[in-house]
Formats: C-alpha cells, structure tokens, sequence
C-alpha cells in the first residue's frame, strides 16, 4: 500500500498537470473541421460542414481549364496558393513528425482528404502544351486576387453567383514565381510521403510526378529582380499581386527538394541523392546573417527556411548545421537566447510578443510547431524542457489560458473557459434577407455574430496587452485562415499524442437545420 501511494504522489506532484489540462484530442478534431470549412468547388460525398455548397464551378473557364477545388485563404473567398501551399506542407510535417496523434484519434482519414484536397488542386494547377517543354508551362497560382472577389461580404456559395468570372492568374517562364511553384512542389511531395505511408501508392506516386514537374520548372526559372512580384492573367497581362514573386525563393527549393528526396526514398530506398544534393547546395545559399533567416520570417508565407533546415537534419543527421539553425530560432522565440536580436517580450498573460500584433496566435503557434519539432527531436538539449513549456503555453493560451478565460479555437469551450463562437467569415457569416442583415435600421439587421460556428478554427486573437474584443467586422483579431490554423494544428496532433486523457467528440459534427440562406 505504501508503495502505490508513493508512486501516486509522484503522479500528482511531478508529472506536469497542464499535459492533461486540455482535451487535445477534441481540439484536434474540430482543427481539421476548419480545412473542410474552406474547401471549394463541388462538396465531397464525404462533406461533413452541412451548411456548405458547391462554389465557384467556374474557376479557370477565362482559361478554358477546370480550376474548381481547392481551399478559400481566410474568411474571404481568395484562393491564394501561397497560403495553400503553406498549410498543406505544414499539415503533412505534422503527419510525419505526430502520426500518432492523428492516428490514435482517429482523425487520420480526416487529415489525409484534406491533404487530398488541396494535393488535388495543386495537379490541376499544372498546364502546358507539350510535357517535356518547359517554356510552353503555365501554373496558376491565384485565383481571384481580390475585388471584386475580396469585396463581396457574401458566403462562397452567393459569391459564386455574384462573380461568375473570377480571374485565373498564371507563372510562366517569363514570369516563373519560383517561390510560389517550388512551394506547390514541397506540398505535392510531403503529401506523397503521407499517402503512401498510409497505404495509397497510386495516389503518392501521382502528387511525387506533379512535384518534380512543378521543381524542375522553380528551379529552371527563377525569380528576378526584374520579374519579381508579377504574373500572367487570362488576358496575357502582366500584373503584380502583393506577397508573391519575391526574389528569396531559395527556402521554398529547399523544401522543395528534401521533399522530393525523402518521398522518392520512401518509394524506393535505393534511389539516388540528386535531389537531397540540390537541398543542400541550395540550403548554403540562405547565410546565417541574412534578414530573411530570422525568426520573423517563419510567419511570412512565403518562407521555408525553417522546414528546410528540420528536413534536413533529418535527412543529414550527421551534420549538425542544420538542427543549429533551427535551435536558433526556437531559442529565441522561447526567450532564452536569440543572437543579435533582443529577447522577446511576454504579455501579462503569457502570450510571447512575436512579430506583430495582427493575428498573434498565428504568429505564436506557428512558432511553438517549429519549437516542437526541435524539442521532440533534439536529444542533447540542455534547454529541452523550457522550450517544450514555452511552445505548450503559447498553444494552452490559445485554448483559454489566458486573463480572459476565453478559447480562441471556435466551439472549442473547455472546462470553466468560453469559447468564441464568431468570426470573420463571409460563409460562416451567412447571408439572408437579401444583404439587409448589413443595413443598420432593418430589421434583419446583425453584424455581431455568424449564423454557423466553425468548429476548431483559430482566431487571429488578442493584442499584446491580452486584450480582445469579439467583432465580426474585424479582420485584425477576428478573421480565421489557412495559416492561422497550420501550426495550431501540428501542435494539437503533438498534444494528442503525448497527453493522456484526451477523447473526440463521438457525434461530432451535430448536423444543423437547413433553412433559406442562398
């Protein structure tokens, strides 16, 4: 007896309490809801968000393609592959690194259609006239690149009705958006290593083909000075759209190669180091110094560095520059060491001041994955525990740990927290009564909440000072999107898998009644 009451003490006294704070295994069921909230195009028979349609069918017809599919950016009705890309490279790191905590929650298959999803989408992305010929390819990367699109406060469905020429807007060679194509390329490859780890060769080998095609193009025609920040519409006009065609493009080929390189090996183990020997010369080129190897740059869309360098420590564990670098910015982000650059500030209520105030807990769970990662994998780590602490709370702050008691994960309400149940959201939102509902005076009249929850997305959250004030017209702190939910959901699937106790929901999600919305 006394035996097991001293081994129960050590429970209670020594083994981390916050570990089983959270149910992490219902947060990341819902987190997965929000991809199938964004998906475009026709619903899947398998669509669980009953208050979605089918939405812009159309996409791609100003180019004779079919460019339905996808996912919507944020709460608007954008499809930007920069952040596409982004989170589905994140969303199949995570699958990697925590298969487990999918997989022991069930929310495997739900993971890997939304991986589908966007995998899919990126295929059809890829055209030319004549496969060998790399000068005849044209890759869209945008569709609907703001207003009139961006203007219209209208869910997907009504949008599509409003605009029925959504613009289609394409790399070329002369205008190649390496960046932009190589990170279409790391998404296709790492969702390859997924698929066939969880059985589907056919499927992997299709996204492996269509991320070589869209590498050996990044590669060959990289992005310039003088081509930076612009692309092709229907029309054959030359445009600039804001966040793509930068000239770093040198972390998204990385990514881009250690992805193809790991999936090829995963296909078949003897096949050579082509690709792992372009990661690497292409990694040299990113200096330690360089403005753009920062930790502000994780949060840039944009930028792989840090993935890049995880990859490869994993791939080249014997040389140990790489895991240095990603040391680096863990460190800094958990305020214990970063070099050259002060140490971050911390909110009162615990929330690490990175970046900039616009969506901080995008900023700071996209932070913690990486932290993660390095801490999980790191096995020499004098600061192991403080960095998984750091990264835990910049997660647990997010589900309520915080001076408000509030969960910024929508229709995730933990024991004694409440949980946002509103965002900005045009679908969600849900207009009716024709767009009365905007007009002050009428009695349709609201602007303080959206008709439908959507379940685990994560909001852009407080300012600095934890302060936060609920706001469907705020985009600021109020908005959800693609890359807001990347890391958060890496850090759940983490969570789900190291802290006991955790279950899903068994009815989730409960079906709403449908009435007259679009």
């Amino acid at each position: 007896m006394k035996k097991n009451f001293t081994i129960l003490l050590w429970v209670v006294f020594f083994l981390p309490k916050s570990y089983s704070q959270f149910n992490y295994a219902e947060g990341l069921q819902k987190a997965l809801f929000f991809y199938e909230v964004q998906r475009s195009g026709i619903m899947p028979s398998d669509n669980r968000v009953s208050w979605r349609g089918n939405a812009h069918l159309n996409d791609g017809k100003d180019m004779g393609w079919d460019m339905a599919g996808g996912w919507y950016d944020a709460g608007d009705n954008v499809k930007w592959n920069v952040s596409m890309a982004f989170a589905g490279s994140t969303l199949a790191l995570s699958a990697m690194e925590y298969k487990a905590g999918y997989a022991n929650t069930g929310q495997m298959p739900y993971l890997i259609n939304n991986l589908k999803c966007v995998s899919d989408y990126f295929l059809k992305c890829i055209h030319y006239t004549a496969e060998s010929d790399l000068t005849t390819y044209k890759i869209v990367i945008d569709i609907a690149a703001g207003n009139p699109d961006h203007g219209h406060w209208a869910s997907s469905e009504v949008a599509h009705l409003l605009v029925t020429d959504r613009k289609t807007y394409y790399a070329d060679k002369d205008y190649p958006n390496a960046g932009t194509v190589a990170a279409m390329a790391g998404t296709l490859a790492a969702s390859s290593w997924v698929m066939r780890d969880n059985g589907n060769a056919s499927l992997a080998d299709q996204y492996l083909a269509g991320a070589e095609k869209l590498y050996k193009f990044a590669k060959t025609y990289r992005t310039s000075e003088e081509n930076k920040d612009k692309c092709k519409d229907s029309q054959g006009n030359v445009v600039s759209i804001a966040g793509y065609g930068s000239i770093r493009d040198f972390d998204e080929l990385t990514w881009a190669a250690a992805t193809i390189h790991k999936a090829q090996k995963q296909k078949n183990v003897g096949y050579a180091d082509t690709y792992l020997n372009d990661a690497k010369q292409l990694a040299s080129t990113i200096a330690w110094a360089d403005p753009y190897d920062s930790p502000h740059s994780h949060f840039q869309m944009g930028n792989y560095h840090l993935y890049s360098y995880f990859l490869l420590a994993r791939l080249v564990p014997t040389d140990d520059q790489y895991i240095k670098r990603v040391a680096r910015d863990a460190k800094c982000y958990a305020s214990i060491s970063c070099p050259g650059q002060p140490i971050y500030e911390v909110s009162p209520g615990g929330l690490s001041k990175i970046n900039y105030e616009w969506g901080t807990l995008r900023h700071n769970n996209n932070a913690a994955f990486i932290t993660f990662l390095y801490a999980d994998m790191a096995t020499n780590e004098p600061d192991k525990d403080k960095l998984i602490s750091w990264a835990k709370s910049q997660l647990d702050y997010s589900l309520g740990n915080n001076p408000l008691n509030l969960s910024y994960m929508a229709g995730f309400a933990p024991a004694g927290k409440t949980a946002v149940t509103s965002a900005h959201h045009r679908t969600a939102y849900g207009p009716w009564a024709g767009f009365e509902h905007l007009i002050s005076g009428k009695p349709e009249y609201n602007i303080t909440k959206t008709r439908h929850t959507i379940y685990g997305a994560l909001l852009g959250g407080p300012n600095w000072g934890d302060a936060f004030t609920p706001n469907v017209g705020d985009p600021e702190k109020n908005e959800v999107a693609l890359d807001y939910q990347a890391g958060f959901t890496g850090n759940l699937a983490r969570m789900a898998k190291i802290a006991p106790g955790g279950q899903v929901l068994p009815n989730f999600p409960a079906v709403e009644q449908k009435d007259p919305e679009y």
